[in-house]
């Protein structure tokens, strides 16, 4: 096979031979992949918690005990009645939140902690500050001249108290309550329940005294506010009563709504306007009525006295009448009894004639007296309907004043009953309530060792944690095998385990050891590079030294020359030769002699015993190992080695540092490239896959060796057993 077939061959990626992955499946699940952290870092993390539990120890062995002292309050929500004004007070919830917010702030107020340094004197007891290791007198020396000459030493040193004491103090509010608790901390137990009590009492004393001064400002001020109003209320009143005056309103009766305005009421004009229609409604009725009858000629109603007569006097004419008509049935008109009857019939007649008369005169009379008191009504009520219109018109601004009255007078009553109120009003009830006084604690607080222990432990586990992924992350070594491909775009030919033992060559020997395991399915890897199998010259090298590819090569020729096939291995490290150590045959001539053109390869080559493959170690060490790979000669060789042999293996020396591996990699047609897990670094082996493919060397893949438990967490390491490396080798 020549090198221009195998240029035309594609690589193939990740053989199924080789104890990899597939890519998909290459990333272990994430709580193994920590487990197998945490396994392979373990010394690392007892380490940093140790180290952290042992400093949570000394910090709990040298801390101060300090005893902390809990006084229980509740705060109340007082009301605010000042003005007693309603349609001014914002959402409850937002004034419970800023209520009790400030509450918070006022237990902490700098005002407050001086109030009881100095209801306790603390400025004068010296044990206080030495309790709390401070030196008053050192920190006022050590004040600039402006602030010593603004501050006396006492002040200074109960302002100093005041911020020692705000230090040690907490403020813990009860969630969903008015409770609020009040711890102090400090070495001695009964001072911490002395301040806790004493924080309390003058917190209420502080209370009560902004209560009274604010009584003292809300009196003053209503006073002041009462002075103003009442003028102003007689002012209004003055105004109301003069317009009145003046337009000639006189209300005649006052009534007020139920928040206290004077609704419009009655006035004279309007009364009397009221009863002028009336009067004239009726005035009117009766003159249509006596007109009804004038016009009719009528006479009065049955019921009147006229009415009576005249009916009576009908009556008897009608009998008068009744009994003329009897007679003249049986008489003559002659008849004595009809005369009579007759005179009488036309003197009734006579006098129902005069009565009819009288009582169409008085119709008259009365449809005339009806109409002039109609129209004299009718005058009256259209002079009060112009007087009344314009009322109407001054009642407009007879509203406004009165509207002012009323409000003044609303304003004045309002301010007035709230000042009587404060008069009455208990001024030393405080809001604040203490539930559980503080008492004596029998316990410290802190230093408590099973929390501080925990918490050193939390955090060594954090530290450790930390280390770890700083580790992992700054680690630019190869450890996933199934990258290379990815890394440096050449396939995965093998996956080398850790050799249990100082001797992999013996472990190689075994066929049921691990190692051979992974270097039989390198070489079925091999066999699949190209269509006519392994390539007929490899070259194997590495980045650094001791990456193993003296024993890859080895490895290589052994399982080539196993399967029947003719094997040359050459030494091409003729800087550091170290085949024939490794395999116990020496030579006195090698390499350096063929390529000098002193001697031919076929006097050199010597088979070794033991192993099925012949060996060219690599000479005494040239001058310039380099110019002497360039001379041409290294062509000749392999050219009248493949007459003897089946496959040359040459071990090159590393890439980095010197110029032999890329000139080796151009005369050979494949490159094995070796790689150490976790220790070669990515972008040096980067660097040395360039080298190699700048000098148009073909690389046929990886070989990554001497996995171990690190590469388990990426499926390498599982079965092959863990050892202690190789030793030194090239």
């Amino acid at each position: 096979m020549n090198r221009q077939s195998f240029e035309a061959f594609q690589p193939l990626s990740a053989p199924s031979a080789a104890p990899t992955r597939p890519r998909d499946e290459s990333a272990p699940p994430i709580l193994a992949h920590y487990w197998h952290l945490l396994r392979e870092h373990w010394k690392a993390v007892a380490i940093i918690c140790a180290l952290a539990l042992l400093a949570g120890l000394v910090s709990v062995l040298v801390s101060t005990k300090l005893y902390t002292a809990e006084t229980r309050v509740e705060i109340t929500r007082p009301t605010d009645t000042v003005t007693q004004v309603e349609g001014v007070q914002g959402d409850d919830y937002l004034q419970n939140l800023e209520f009790y917010e400030t509450q918070y702030a006022l237990l902490e107020a700098d005002s407050l902690a001086l109030r009881v340094a100095n209801a306790l004197q603390l400025a004068q007891d010296d044990a206080f500050f030495e309790m709390h290791g401070v030196d008053p007198e050192a920190r006022y020396a050590e004040l600039p001249p402006l602030l010593k000459g603004s501050t006396t030493a006492l002040a200074f040193r109960q302002e100093l108290a005041a911020e020692l004491l705000l230090e040690r103090l907490r403020i813990r509010p009860v969630k969903g309550s008015a409770l609020v608790d009040v711890l102090y901390s400090s070495p001695d137990p009964k001072f911490s329940a002395r301040v806790a009590n004493a924080w309390v009492e003058q917190f209420v004393e502080a209370g009560l005294a902004r209560r009274f001064s604010s009584s003292e400002r809300a009196r003053s001020f209503l006073e002041t506010r009462l002075a103003a109003l009442k003028q102003r209320l007689e002012d209004s009143e003055r105004q109301l009563v003069a317009y009145a005056g003046q337009t000639g309103i006189v209300p005649l009766a006052e009534s007020k709504d139920s928040d206290g305005r004077t609704l419009a009421g009655r006035t004279v004009a309007t009364a009397d306007l009221e009863a002028l229609n009336a009067a004239l409604a009726s005035a009117t009725a009766r003159r249509i009525e006596a007109e009804a009858r004038y016009r009719q000629g009528d006479i009065a109603e049955a019921g009147s006295a006229e009415s009576q007569a005249l009916a009576t006097l009908r009556r008897e004419k009608a009998l008068a009448e009744a009994h003329y008509a009897e007679l003249m049935t049986k008489f003559e008109p002659g008849y004595p009894e009809a005369q009579a009857t007759a005179q009488q019939v036309a003197t009734l007649s006579r006098a129902i004639a005069r009565e009819e008369s009288r009582e169409r005169s008085g119709a008259a009379a009365e449809y005339r007296a009806a109409a002039q008191q109609e129209a004299a009504l009718k005058a009256r009520v259209q002079g009060l309907k112009s007087q009344v219109t314009a009322e109407r018109g001054d009642s407009i601004q007879y509203g406004i004043y009165q509207r002012e009255v009323d409000t003044n007078r609303a304003l004045y009553e309002a301010l007035l009953q709230r000042y009587k109120e404060l008069g009455v009003s208990d001024i030393d009830k405080s809001n604040v309530a203490v539930i559980d006084r503080a008492a004596i604690p029998r316990f410290p607080s802190s230093p408590r060792a099973p929390v501080n222990l925990g918490l050193s432990l939390l955090a060594g586990l954090a530290m450790a944690g930390g280390f770890i992924f700083l580790r992992t992350n700054l680690d630019r070594t190869l450890r996933d095998p199934a990258k290379v491909e990815e890394l440096f775009g050449a396939p995965l030919l093998g996956a080398i385990p850790l050799a249990e033992s100082d001797s992999p060559l013996e472990e190689l020997a075994d066929r049921k050891s691990a190692i051979h395991e992974a270097w039989l399915a390198m070489r079925s890897n091999l066999e699949l590079l190209t269509g006519d199998g392994v390539p007929s010259s490899l070259l194997v090298t590495s980045t650094m030294p001791n990456e193993g590819k003296s024993h890859a090569a080895i490895a290589i020729a052994r399982l080539l020359g196993e399967s029947g096939r003719r094997v040359l291995l050459v030494d091409a490290d003729m800087r550091n030769p170290s085949l024939g150590a490794l395999l116990e045959h020496r030579q006195e001539s090698g390499l350096s002699h063929v390529l000098a053109g002193q001697t031919r390869l076929g006097k050199l080559a010597e088979q070794v015993e033991g192993w099925p493959f012949a060996l060219l170690g690599a000479g005494p060490p040239p001058p310039n190992a380099a110019s002497l790979l360039l001379n041409g000669r290294l062509a000749e060789m392999l050219e009248l080695a493949r007459a003897d042999y089946d496959h040359v293996v040459i071990d090159a020396p590393p890439v980095l540092g010197l110029a032999d591996a890329p000139v080796l990699g151009k005369a050979v047609q494949a490159v094995v490239f070796v790689s150490e897990a976790n220790r070669t670094h990515v972008s040096a082996i980067r660097q040395a896959v360039g080298r190699i493919r700048q000098a148009q060397g073909e690389i046929a893949g990886f070989a990554v060796t001497k996995l171990d438990r690190r590469n388990a967490q990426h499926g390498y390491g599982y079965g092959y057993g863990y050892g202690y490396g190789y030793g030194s080798e090239g």
